[in-house]
């Protein structure tokens, strides 16, 4: 699944384009948060 950043790899976690890897970790766990946000506010 393409998005703006990177691309999901098959657990879900984000991989992150090289210039951004630095940050990857704290955009991983902030995408992680608003995903489960999300997923949980549409059930």
């Amino acid at each position: 699944m393409k998005s703006k950043w990177g691309y999901m790899d098959t657990t879900g976690k984000m991989l992150i384009a090289p210039q951004f890897s630095d940050i990857g970790v704290l955009w991983n766990q902030e995408m992680l948060d608003r995903e489960l946000r999300y997923y949980q506010s549409s059930y």
